[in-house]
């Protein structure tokens, strides 16, 4: 084994997830008749590779024969939307996946690139998720738990009112944007970070970096030149952009964290404010109690 680099230490980024699907009508005719969903649990590069432009133009009433038609004519898999634009291989040796027991085989062990299992099912469940790094690494597993989403979270802002039936064309040819696919992204970021790496996992490292964050949210998941002509095709389940891996994206949680950062000293210098005069009350009370001691204990006429 070669010698480690002292001193140094080198993070790569990840994405850890799922994405879920209503099952479409063909998908439903192979699945088991109580399942509902489609989804895919996997690890994956934090860049994401640019999505098809193409989308169909009218979209079905039915929103499961709308995600089938939209995918087939766009030639896209929103499973593949999130991440995955570099290969993990290179420092990822196997992903081990731990399903629910109801499952055939639930212990999933993918060695290749896309480290993802695809299934379709009814519930939610934990999954459990151990990653496997290269002999040249020499660390041990690293193992995370991730919820798997199948419904959409309660929606934060109200919703706008769905359009009634017989005006959805009228809507689309007003400029106002096609009815969304009900798609549940739920990932989180991760850096897996390697302190002080022995030097032939370094170079190995070093000679793989990962693909650099794209300026703007939308140049993280599509061509930005039809930015301007239709909607973006990935969305969070309430109808807004799936917030991105991106520098516009990191500078808004810089300044997310900021705000809360200056609330917390805002309230806590009122609440120190406040136990400064509630403990200055407290004294003031006391000393008037010691006043009154000597007269209630003095001697009797």
């Amino acid at each position: 084994m070669s010698k480690r680099m002292r001193g140094l230490a080198v993070s790569r980024p990840i994405l850890i997830g799922s994405t879920s699907t209503p099952l479409t009508p063909a998908e439903k005719l192979t699945a088991p008749p109580d399942h509902t969903h489609r989804w895919t649990v996997a690890v994956r590069s934090a860049a994401s590779a640019p999505l098809s432009a193409a989308v169909a133009e009218e979209p079905s009433d039915d929103q499961s024969e709308s995600i089938g038609a939209r995918l087939r004519d766009s030639g896209q898999d929103l499973h593949r939307a999130v991440g995955g634009k570099d290969d993990l291989s290179y420092f990822i040796k196997r992903v081990q996946f731990r399903l629910h027991d109801t499952y055939s085989q639930p212990t999933r062990n993918i060695d290749r690139p896309p480290f993802s299992v695809t299934e379709t099912g009814w519930g939610e469940f934990e999954v459990q998720i151990k990653i496997f790094f290269v002999p040249e690494a020499g660390e041990k597993p690293l193992t995370v738990l991730h919820h798997l989403k199948l419904h959409p979270w309660p929606a934060a802002i109200p919703a706008a009112e769905a359009p009634a039936a017989g005006t959805t064309a009228d809507a689309t040819a007003a400029g106002a944007p096609p009815p969304l696919p009900p798609v549940v992204h739920s990932w989180q970021y991760e850096e897996i970070v390697f302190p002080e790496p022995f030097e032939a996992f370094y170079d190995i490292l070093v000679a793989h970096p990962p693909t650099p964050w794209p300026a703007t949210s939308a140049q993280a998941f599509t061509d930005p030149q039809v930015m301007t002509e239709r909607q973006h095709l990935v969305h969070t389940p309430t109808g807004q952009v799936l917030e991105a891996l991106s520098l516009e994206a990191q500078r808004a949680e810089a300044d997310r964290i900021d705000l809360a950062r200056a609330n917390a000293v805002q309230q806590l210098d009122a609440d120190r404010t406040k136990l400064i005069a509630t403990e200055k009350l407290l004294q003031e009370a006391r000393v008037q109690l010691a006043q009154l001691e000597p007269a209630a204990t003095g001697p009797s006429a």
